[in-house]
């Protein structure tokens, strides 16, 4: 089964919240709208959950060893960007700790990155200055990925591209979407339900706004309509629209 083909998991009183918009439980939306949990998945549930990760990805992190031609495929079927990248340039280990003037110095750097007693890697400061030492140059070798050589994205070939001109540890974090309701995060819940259930008036709302062929008549869907763009401009134009979506960046 492949990751298109996987059905979409949500609790059933997510469902019932979004079908609210459309008038359940006093509509039967399954006898009166032809709309059964399945539909509503692939109809309302599955592009607001596309639209969401889009901004908010989860990420999968690799590493890749780079050193001219590189060609890597995506990793995963959930995976559709990069959400960022780095190339951690290769280091010799002999090159740590040569200089006790400049070992000091970056010491005092990393105490004072230092948050409640711990390291940005969430290590105890006492620990041995070599290692603190070592994963300080680290973090001053990683330059840009385009600056590293000459990288392109093939989102139809799902392969990240091009050829380096340096040695080192390409970090990609790769930028994924889920159809699993749990991988939101816990203070976005209300906004994703919103916008199902902006996809569910837009779909309605067309529906009523269309001529009946046997009739000639033309109900008002536009209530429904017009609800729907409030919340595209509550949720999305106001609150989303403030991060880039991932499509490619690095």
């Amino acid at each position: 089964m492949t990751f298109d083909e996987m059905p979409v998991i949500i609790p059933a009183s997510i469902i019932k919240r979004i079908t609210a918009a459309l008038g359940a439980p006093i509509l039967d939306v399954k006898e009166d709208l032809l709309l059964d949990d399945e539909t509503i998945k692939d109809l309302f549930i599955t592009p607001a959950l596309q639209m969401y990760f889009t901004y908010w990805p989860l990420k999968l992190k690799e590493e890749y060893l780079i050193n001219g031609q590189t060609n890597i495929p995506f990793p995963d079927d959930r995976v559709f960007g990069v959400s960022e990248t780095r190339v951690a340039l290769l280091q010799s280990s002999t090159s740590y700790g040569k200089s006790p003037f400049i070992n000091e110095i970056i010491r005092r750097q990393v105490s004072s990155l230092n948050s409640y007693g711990r390291t940005p890697y969430n290590r105890d400061p006492y620990l041995a200055p070599n290692t603190l030492i070592k994963e300080q140059i680290e973090q001053l070798s990683y330059i840009a990925l385009r600056k590293a050589g000459n990288f392109n994205i093939d989102l139809a070939g799902r392969r990240l591209w091009g050829f380096s001109n340096v040695a080192g540890n390409l970090i990609i974090d790769w930028a994924m979407w889920s159809k699993n309701w749990a991988d939101i995060r816990f203070e976005h819940v209300e906004d994703v339900i919103k916008v199902c259930k902006m996809y569910a008036l837009k779909f309605v709302g067309g529906i009523r706004q269309q001529s009946d062929p046997n009739t000639g008549v033309t109900a008002d869907g536009s209530s429904f309509l017009d609800e729907a763009e409030k919340i595209y401009e509550e949720v999305v134009v106001q609150r989303w629209r403030g991060r880039i979506p991932v499509v490619v960046r690095h």
